[in-house]
């Protein structure tokens, strides 16, 4: 972005043609590298120093469109005369369902009953950092606090290619997905299981522990929250709704093999159930590979856990 920063400077120093030049060298660089975004907001400052009413009026669109709030208000503030076109309409905006992120599981996307994987390792962790913004009532994650969990190696391209990641998970899910703001980027008119679960408490929503493709770079503290919930929803149910207790207990199992009290809810739930026994079995064996000597009966271990 050097000639970015080279036409600023040349236009504080009163060479015009030169501005003009520079911009037109980086939009054309950066749009052949397939960096719409920022290709239109460089492109945006031609429109301003060629007066190109009609040009900023197509980028106008193009911004509302992908959602790119903030560079439509500085369109509008370099041209008045633009500020009574119409925004683009929301193509989420009229719909009964709104699309749905699903992250208790494999991550996926879409319209409830309909959703599909999410293609792209990097289109995940960017989808579950602004989820996890949300999540943690900071809807509008900031550029830099993106590039470092995207980017953690660092490098001088990381603007570049988080505007290139932004656009393509816009092609991918519909430009309303994600939002542009002042400093940074926010989930668009999206739901999630994950807050409809902490919302409702209902462990029908889980199809697996958070980010299950991804654990090993799952959010520790959003996993932990959401595994402490569920834990205290399947305990509701083990009196009433003993299926639905067993089934949650086993998601608890699968994402922490480890957790003792998950275990003996499980088995408590399922009653006598023939298939306990290899259930057990395979639990008990990752608990002795850290050095856990469980007993050998599933009964003698429930009844461990109940008197402990």
């Amino acid at each position: 972005m050097a000639r970015f920063a080279l036409a600023f400077a040349l236009e504080a120093v009163g060479q015009p043609q030169g501005v003009l030049e520079a911009f037109g060298a980086t939009e054309a660089a950066l749009r052949a590298q397939g960096i719409e975004d920022a290709a239109q907001e460089v492109g945006l400052e031609v429109d301003r120093l060629s007066g190109n009413v009609e040009r900023a009026g197509q980028r106008l669109r193009w911004f509302e469109a992908a959602g790119i709030t903030n560079l439509a208000q500085v369109t509008r503030r370099y041209f008045p005369q633009l500020r009574e076109v119409a925004a683009a309409p929301d193509p989420l905006a009229g719909q009964t369902l709104r699309p749905r992120l699903e992250v208790l599981g494999e991550l996926r996307f879409g319209l409830p009953g309909s959703t599909d994987l999410v293609r792209g390792c990097k289109r995940r962790e960017l989808l579950t950092a602004l989820l996890g913004g949300r999540l943690r009532g900071r809807p509008e994650v900031s550029r830099l606090d993106l590039m470092a969990t995207l980017y953690p190696q660092g490098g001088e391209d990381q603007a570049a290619a988080l505007k290139e990641l932004v656009h393509q998970t816009r092609v991918a899910l519909g430009t309303g997905v994600i939002q542009t703001t002042a400093s940074g980027h926010a989930l668009g008119n999206v739901d999630s299981d994950a807050e409809n679960f902490l919302l409702t408490g209902e462990t029908a929503l889980s199809r697996g522990p958070y980010r299950m493709d991804e654990a090993a770079g799952s959010d520790g503290l959003i996993a932990e929250t959401l595994h402490t919930a569920l834990s205290a929803q399947a305990h509701a149910k083990v009196i009433h709704q003993p299926t639905a207790a067993a089934r949650v207990g086993r998601r608890l199992c699968q994402a922490n093999p480890y957790d003792l009290t998950a275990l003996a809810l499980t088995l408590q739930a399922s009653g006598n159930h023939r298939s306990l026994t290899r259930f057990y079995h395979s639990a008990r064996r990752e608990l002795m590979d850290v050095g856990e000597v469980p007993p050998e009966d599933w009964k003698t271990f429930l009844e461990r856990q109940v008197d402990a």
